[in-house]
């Protein structure tokens, strides 16, 4: 709905929650933007936060059909940490993992119990910034030299772990049985549509790099193919692309 086509007091609250919508992922875009290319210069220019947004599972139809038993939403903590295990198995071994991290060898890797990554991975339990941190320097330590000072460690993402903090929190909501009982997908097209404006219109940025992200993590959408098919007529201004409730 346009400005010029208001007409009565009540149209005006969804323009308005539209309009705070797009500001705050304008926000989110332009340090995804910002930040990215200077953390991660020597790689191929990407838009991060996509990848610890929530990701609903692609074997689920939403329009009714087949229900996977588990796993309907990889959450944002789950992708934070197969992330981050991935870019620090990358910097000490000089190659990526061939697939995502698994509870198990997440957990060996960190000195976490399975089942704690578990409620990590399901959001029965809740990661603080500090608590990412921590996972940080954990994984540094497994896969460093031995005796390496942490002081050479390379520096925690905290953009990365405050966008998935805040996307788990405020993009999924679970039952008091701690069910999932609600999500919101992003509209991966409207976000980086935003990312590439910043991208172009950013000063100052350093040149791309031109390392290649694995094909695994590249492949990975936030949408499927149901959400996309449902969605695809009637679409409005909002950064959003699903909004589902159980």
């Amino acid at each position: 709905m346009k400005w010029n086509a208001i007409s009565e007091w009540s149209e005006l609250g969804p323009v308005l929650t539209n309009l705070l919508e797009s500001l705050v992922f304008d926000i989110y875009t332009a340090l995804d933007a910002e930040w990215g290319c200077q953390y991660f210069q020597a790689m191929r220019p990407m838009p991060l936060f996509l990848w610890v947004a929530p990701r609903i599972n692609e074997d689920w139809d939403i329009n009714g059909g087949s229900k996977p038993s588990k796993n309907l939403i990889h959450r944002p903590i789950r992708r934070l940490l197969e992330l981050s295990h991935a870019l620090v198995h990358v910097h000490y071994q000089k190659c990526w993992p061939s697939v995502p991290t698994g509870r198990s060898q997440l957990g060996n890797a960190i000195d976490l119990s399975d089942t704690l990554i578990g409620n990590y991975f399901d959001g029965t339990k809740k990661l603080t910034l500090r608590d990412y941190f921590n996972v940080w320097q954990a994984l540094c330590r497994h896969f460093s030299p031995a005796n390496r000072d942490p002081v050479d460690f390379p520096s925690c993402p905290v953009p990365l772990g405050i966008m998935a903090i805040t996307w788990q929190e405020t993009l999924i909501r679970n039952s008091s049985e701690s069910k999932l009982n609600s999500f919101v997908l992003i509209d991966e097209g409207d976000y980086k549509s935003r990312w590439q404006r910043h991208r172009i219109n950013g000063a100052g940025q350093p040149s791309s790099g031109d390392v290649d992200w694995p094909d695994w993590l590249l492949n990975q959408s936030v949408s499927s193919d149901s959400v996309r098919s449902s969605q695809s007529s009637g679409r409005s201004s909002s950064p959003r692309e699903c909004q589902y409730s159980s």
